[in-house]
């Protein structure tokens, strides 16, 4: 029998000290014979964000150390002064609840995920408002939609969080505001501080695949900001929106790592979520990639920006069954 589970939580902090007390957390949250385990986690200093990957055999033993984890965290980290080059909207902006293997249960992992947001708002003094997508939401709604209506992709990325209105959105309106009601918990226990949560339910595991580029520019500008908003847009361009398709992968330029002078080179990354990756893989999507930027520098000569190179392609977590083997080994001992 294949059959496991998941439950990916990503939180707005790379920092060392954060993730030690955070793993620690999880440790004194799992009992003994509840077969759950920290099975990776994925730290990011540039954009200022790790996830963990908690696994179980039974759905609804993931729910306990993941309010164990996202209570530490709130406790930990202050949205309001967070800074990344991705985007985010919360100390722990996104929660996703995994069915893994084909003897796995959707419902199983869609009300752990329910018990998960009754618990993490069920203490007043650290309640989150919590959007539901993907096969958690009544319309099923795509994580990119909420991601979009909640100003997701609004915020300049080397930015400190906006809490300026009450869903941390940068120039949101307050009819949007409103028409916008969390799934769980409400508004009015918003906090700055905590930000708002996403959780979803998703069908197959999503893959993250990040390819990362390099760009040396031909002459120091003096302008550090327009030499990165080029860079960015060549690649939009010419990668970005080629390798998407459409409920199978999606895709966001993103600068990665911190502003430098003028002439230093320019690192910009294309973050890929594989969201069918039985069916397109990671290894589908790299090859894409390589082809798309060996296309790019034909058709610009190297890019009228600089010098280009493609220097990075990586996944930030194990596949399924990868994780599915971690499963089945953690059971034999």
């Amino acid at each position: 029998m294949r059959r496991g589970y998941l439950c990916v939580v990503y939180v707005s902090s790379a920092k060392p000290t954060v993730l030690r007390d955070l793993t620690a957390a999880l440790a004194l949250s799992s009992a003994p014979k509840s077969n759950v385990s920290l099975a990776h986690s994925f730290r990011d200093e540039a954009y200022n964000r790790t996830s963990f990957y908690l696994l179980a055999n039974d759905a609804a033993g993931l729910t306990s150390p993941a309010v164990s984890l996202c209570r530490r965290a709130f406790e930990l980290v202050d949205f309001s002064n967070h800074v990344g080059s991705h985007p985010s909207l919360g100390v722990v902006d996104h929660v996703s609840f995994v069915p893994l293997g084909e003897d796995a249960c959707p419902l199983s992992a869609t009300r752990a995920a329910r018990d998960f947001s009754v618990a993490i708002n069920a203490d007043e003094s650290a309640a989150v408002p919590i959007y539901y997508y993907g096969l958690l939401s009544d319309s099923q709604r795509r994580l990119q939609d909420l991601r979009r209506a909640l100003g997701y992709f609004d915020r300049p990325a080397t930015e400190p969080s906006s809490v300026g209105d009450v869903t941390g959105r940068r120039g949101a309106s307050p009819g949007a505001t409103a028409a916008l009601v969390p799934d769980v918990g409400s508004m009015a226990a918003f906090s700055a501080s905590r930000g708002v949560m996403t959780l979803g339910v998703v069908p197959e595991l999503v893959r993250n695949l990040n390819v990362r580029f390099r760009c040396e520019p031909a002459a120091a500008t003096g302008d550090r900001g327009a030499l990165e908003a080029t860079c960015r847009r060549a690649l939009a361009t010419a990668v970005t929106r080629r390798i998407r398709v459409p409920g199978l992968v999606e895709a966001l330029t993103l600068p990665y790592g911190s502003v430098g002078a003028a002439d230093e080179a320019v690192a910009v990354e294309v973050a890929c979520n594989l969201l069918r990756p039985r069916q397109h893989s990671a290894e589908r999507v790299e090859a894409a990639a390589r082809a798309l930027f060996e296309r790019f520098l034909s058709e610009t000569d190297g890019a009228s920006s600089g010098s280009w190179k493609l220097t990075d392609i990586y996944t930030t977590g194990p596949d399924e069954d990868g994780l599915l083997e971690l499963l089945a080994a953690s059971e034999r001992r």
